[in-house]
């Protein structure tokens, strides 16, 4: 049962910062697309 809460409590967490952070995400995303198109290079 604890664990259980704790899990939902960090996917709460997660949740969280994914709706506060979305321009940490987009830049994370920028920067993995950058990443793969200079080992296509």
């Amino acid at each position: 049962m604890m664990l259980e809460s704790r899990r939902e409590k960090m996917k709460l967490k997660r949740q969280k910062a994914l709706t506060s952070r979305p321009l940490f995400m987009e830049s994370l995303s920028c920067i993995f697309k950058s990443v793969e198109m200079k080992s296509r290079e």
